[in-house]
Parts: structure tokens; C-alpha cells; sequence
């Protein structure tokens, strides 16, 4: 990835967005057409994941780990059976997990495997689910929860090395994508849901975190992808305009985000 180049989003994708998108460090240009069907996509769509079985009907929401963990067992299992020329898995927490299915970048099979309240730790070990998937790609975006609650920096990265190493260990055909932590808005400004919240990572100690992340990406033969530059505003928090709850993200991060894994997917 060309760190020295520094690009905007265009007027156009920022229209749509609503969004001052600023600091790439790689090309993120919408063209018309991703623009299109962006928009297209997010209507009438929360972010909020829809489980589905495969004779069509709607399943119950996991409510607990192991419920998570059997899913996906089940999900991952279909899939490798399915084969698919074209897979692309996500792994992470709730900010994965909430990634709304209709806003995946088209034309390639999803598996999304995140779980909220997960930390490093517990995504490190259960990276055997994916054993006899073929995926192309895999994004991992992981840390939120052990900065937020753990404050152990050194043990979290020691997990993510894990994590990175893993992958490619076990899926040395696959490229391995490690994103970075986001911010988030403050504990002033959290919602209901994040009191019990009492003493967050700073953003400033998130951005630390996020280039010895880069760091050891490089070093486990994985690439790291860092978001951090458009999902920030001129702080250094988390944008206002694209978070329901001060951590997780809207209906406008998830499309955000959108845009940014079909540009990295395929650049200009």
C-alpha cells in the first residue's frame, strides 16, 4: 500500500455520504457506478444482521458465545461445501457483526463471523471454524473491546500477532487484511447501552495501538488497512454523523465502510 499518497473522496461520494472524508493513504475516488449502487443498497436497511436458515426461514438471533460459535460452525461448514470461487469472510466483534448483509460489496459470497463483546483472545481461538473454507480474502477488525474494558495493550497484541499469524497459517492462499481499531466518540457522548463504559482508551492511545498494529501486520505477511482517517473527524473522534451510540456504527458508517472495502478491492 502507497503510504505517500493522499487522496479525497470526490464531491460526489461526499454528497452521498454526507461525510468530509479526508488522509487516505490509498486511492478512494468513488466512480459513479460504486456510487450508484451504494445508494441503491442502504435502502431501507438498519445494521443489524439477518440470520437466515437454508430452507429460506428467518433463525433467532444467537443470544449467547456458544449459539454464536454453533452458527457459525453450521454456516462455515455450508460454505465449504459450497465452494465458492470467490469467498470473502469478516471476523471481528459487534461492529462486525452488525454489518448489514445488504451492504457487503456485491458479486462475492460473505461469511461474517463476528460476535459481540469479542476480544482478541477468543476470536484468536476460534479461527478453526473457517478450517476447510476456501476464502480469497479475509478482514479482520478486532480490539475495540480489549481497549475499552482489558486496558492490557501488550496482551492484545500479542493476540492480534496470533491472529495474523494464524490466518495465514492456516489460509496461505488467502490475503489476510487486518483493520484498524476505530475511535470512538467519547465517553461523554455514549449511549444508554456503553455506560457501564467507565474508563475507555483514549483515541489518542487508539491511534498508538493502531501503528504497532500496522507493524505486526507487516511482519505476519498480512496487510493492514487503516480506516481510522475517514472515519475521523478533525479530533480525532469518531464522526457524530455516522455512529448510533458513540462506538458502533450507523446505517452511513456501514456504507462508508462499503465504499472503502470496494475500493480496496478494486482501486482505480
Amino acid at each position: 500500500m502507497n503510504t505517500r499518497t493522499l487522496l479525497k473522496l470526490s464531491i460526489a461520494a461526499n454528497a452521498i455520504f454526507g461525510i468530509a472524508i479526508a488522509g487516505l493513504s490509498w486511492r478512494l475516488d468513488l466512480p459513479a457506478r460504486a456510487i450508484a449502487k451504494v445508494q441503491h443498497a442502504i435502502a431501507g436497511t438498519e445494521p443489524v444482521r439477518v440470520i437466515e436458515r437454508s430452507d429460506g426461514q428467518i433463525r433467532p438471533r444467537p443470544e449467547s458465545r456458544d449459539d454464536w460459535i454453533a452458527l457459525f460452525r453450521e454456516e462455515a461448514a455450508a460454505m465449504a461445501d459450497r465452494n465458492p470461487e470467490k469467498l470473502y469472510v469478516l471476523l471481528g466483534d459487534s461492529i462486525t457483526e452488525r454489518f448489514p448483509a445488504e451492504l457487503l460489496p456485491p458479486d462475492r459470497d460473505w461469511l461474517n463471523q463476528g460476535i459481540s463483546s469479542e476480544h482478541a483472545h477468543g476470536l484468536y481461538e476460534r479461527l478453526g471454524l473457517l478450517d476447510g473454507t476456501n476464502p480469497q480474502k479475509i478482514f479482520v477488525m478486532i480490539g475495540i473491546n480489549d481497549l475499552m474494558f482489558e486496558h492490557n495493550s501488550r496482551n492484545f497484541l500479542e493476540n492480534y500477532r496470533r491472529i495474523a499469524s494464524g490466518l495465514r497459517d492456516r489460509h496461505p492462499g488467502a490475503e489476510v487484511v487486518m483493520l484498524s481499531v476505530l475511535p470512538h466518540r467519547g465517553i461523554e457522548n455514549f449511549g444508554e447501552a456503553l455506560q457501564s463504559v467507565k474508563d475507555p482508551a483514549s483515541n489518542a492511545e487508539i491511534r498508538s495501538v493502531n501503528q504497532r498494529l500496522a507493524a505486526i501486520a507487516k511482519e505476519e505477511g498480512a496487510t493492514f488497512l487503516d480506516l481510522t482517517p475517514i472515519f475521523s473527524d478533525r479530533d480525532g473522534n469518531l464522526q457524530a454523523n455516522i455512529t448510533n451510540d458513540g462506538l458502533h456504527l450507523d446505517k452511513d458508517g456501514y456504507t462508508l465502510w462499503r465504499g472503502a472495502l470496494m475500493l480496496f478491492d478494486d482501486p482505480l
